[in-house]
């Protein structure tokens, strides 16, 4: 739309006794004059706090422009009839608007620094741009805000920064939340079933730890730490965060050493748990289903004052079975969170994750030597009585941003967490692959692992404009440090039949895994790292992102059963990333 034609036209600008003016015809401009002195001009990466009421457009606008300095154009008969959400937060005057015309069917470009032209939507239809949410402390870009609908338009676990999914070299799938609740999902595998090129992985525990295969390579699996993270952070894989907890899954297919060193080729995955936003609000749900299945969430939000600060408590209580008889499971989880300023500059963000699970496994049947799965009822189950597993994790996470200058940002966050997994069960067994008359050998298996993870990540980020794009450079260093301890036994109990069992073995709860143990071992884990990256756009729809990372890593793995066994290794390496 241009400034200049035939249809009457406001310009807005900041003023303290005018806002707006409508005329019969074309304004310019130099016509509306310049805004007074006293007016508080704020820059497209300058935070402001917006508290703007849902009324209608026009006067919305006024408010807007009051509180930003920017100029808005428009036709005079474009704001009429329409009404205006509202914007209330401290965030970039670009991200108020995005906020402002969010459902009035109307959008904006930038037609200078400060200034912008609405029109109407493509399709009657606001499309949303790029939004950039900024806190006094720092950005909170569109890559972590929440997303109404199944579809994300933004990543930021491969570039450290906000950056449109089409825009990024390198193929990115990302579970939002109301897809995770359109799903019903109850664990990682379920909610990337969504994503092309992810399936199951093989989860030795009887589905209940969050393994994936991505591009057919096993990623997350259960003896290391490599494949999955949590709000950008690397810890325990015997951890499963419940579903309810999470704002968003991003899973990055291919190669992603630039992220962490070692990991997977498969593959990354990285869980996004939800923390504070700028509003109040309280949700509770209750959901059940066959198996018995009984879900009770509830997600609380508050405000504090006009600080910016912010508490959020999501709680939740599952209690119910799956297809597969008498294995009834429970979990209780708790994240609680807050966020808040220290001064005009520095944002800090916590949370505590906290969860209990209990319940029974189920570890399948041994297939026929040639891969045939034995034609068995799907819901039979073959453990015998007693046993079971438990579950306990507690973990902390801290997330600080302190912004310099208009642009740049250091981020420092750190994580402490602490997992640990007990079971005990029965299970068939055949060694040579199943025989045609369906008799197995029944082991009773018991098992113990903890892990204890922290690990870190600082970095300073520069965002720039040149030629009319955004440009962003990241340089930093992280860190791990990780031990897991594991006990393992297993012990003949006797025979049975697949096809016709009896089920008559058990293993009790204190069957002794300490004693005689299969496998005692503690792994030791310490990587650092330092990496920069820039993701830039020398043109319009055009991004180049080059990168590389140098990893220092030492290991250790004792062997108490087999002390001949145990190993120790260092190695280093650089990782080069460039894509188009």
């Amino acid at each position: 739309m241009a400034l200049l034609s035939s249809t009457a036209l406001v310009l807005a600008v900041p003023t303290t006794a005018w806002s707006t003016e409508r005329t019969d015809g074309p304004m310019t401009p130099g016509q509306a004059g310049q805004p007074p002195a006293s007016t508080k001009e704020i820059s497209q990466n300058t935070v402001a706090r917006f508290d703007i009421p849902a009324q209608p457009v026009g006067s919305a606008l006024d408010a807007f422009i009051q509180a930003s300095g920017w100029q808005v154009g428009y036709p005079a008969d474009l704001a009429l009839g329409r009404t205006s959400p509202g914007v209330t937060g401290t965030m970039t005057p670009d991200a108020a608007l995005v906020r402002l015309l969010a459902g009035t069917g109307l959008e904006y470009r930038m037609t200078g620094e400060k200034t912008v032209a609405l029109a109407v939507a493509q399709g009657g239809a606001m499309r949303l741009g790029p939004i950039t949410i900024e806190g006094a402390g720092g950005t909170t870009a569109a890559a972590y805000d929440p997303i109404a609908g199944d579809k994300a338009d933004y990543a930021s676990t491969l570039t450290r920064t906000s950056v449109p999914i089409r825009e990024t070299p390198n193929s990115i799938g990302v579970v939002t939340k109301d897809a995770i609740t359109a799903s019903g999902a109850l664990n990682l595998p379920q909610m990337a079933e969504r994503i092309a090129g992810v399936t199951y992985g093989a989860s030795g525990a009887a589905g209940n730890l969050d393994y994936v295969s991505i591009r057919g390579f096993g990623v997350a699996g259960q003896n290391d730490f490599f494949g999955i993270a949590e709000n950008g952070l690397r810890g325990s894989t015997f951890h499963q965060t419940d579903p309810a907890m999470l704002e968003r899954v991003e899973i990055i297919k291919g190669p992603t050493s630039i992220i962490g060193g070692a990991v997977e080729p498969g593959g990354f995955v990285n869980r996004t748990v939800k923390t504070p936003l700028d509003e109040n609000f309280t949700e509770a749900t209750l959901q059940s289903g066959t198996f018995d299945l009984w879900r009770a969430a509830a997600d609380a939000n508050m405000t504090i004052g006009k600080s910016g600060a912010a508490v959020r408590l999501v709680a939740l209580a599952h209690t119910g079975g799956e297809f597969v008889d008498d294995t009834d499971r429970d979990r209780y989880s708790l994240l609680p969170s807050i966020k808040f300023d220290i001064g005009d500059d520095t944002t800090i963000t916590t949370f505590l994750n906290l969860q209990h699970e209990k319940g029974r496994e189920y570890m399948g049947f041994p297939v026929y030597a040639n891969g045939d799965v034995p034609d068995i009822p799907v819901d039979r189950f073959f453990g015998g009585t007693g046993g079971g597993y438990e579950r306990d994790h507690a973990g902390m996470h801290v997330d600080g941003v302190h912004k310099f200058l208009d642009g740049l940002k250091l981020n420092a966050k750190a994580a402490l967490g602490y997992s640990d997994y007990e079971s005990r069960n029965i299970y068939a067994y055949a060694s040579n692959g199943l025989p045609a008359s369906g008799s197995v050998s029944v082991l009773r298996h018991g098992r113990r692992d903890t892990d204890l993870v922290m690990s870190g990540e600082m970095s300073l980020t520069y965002d720039f404009s040149f030629n009319g794009q955004k440009q962003s450079v990241v340089a930093g260093l992280d860190v791990i440090r990780a031990q897991r301890r594991g006990l393992f036994r297993y012990q003949t109990a006797g025979t049975d039949n697949i096809f016709n069992p009896t089920n008559n073995f058990s293993v009790s709860d204190d069957f002794d895994y300490h004693a005689s143990p299969f496998q005692n071992i503690r792994g030791v884990l310490f990587q650092k790292a330092v990496f920069g990256q820039a993701v830039l756009h020398p043109v319009e729809r055009v991004t180049f992102m080059v990168g590389g990372r140098y990893d220092w890593a030492e290991q250790k793995l004792d062997n108490f059963k087999t002390p001949s066994n145990s190993s120790s290794g260092e190695v280093e390496d650089f990782t080069g990333r460039v894509g188009v």
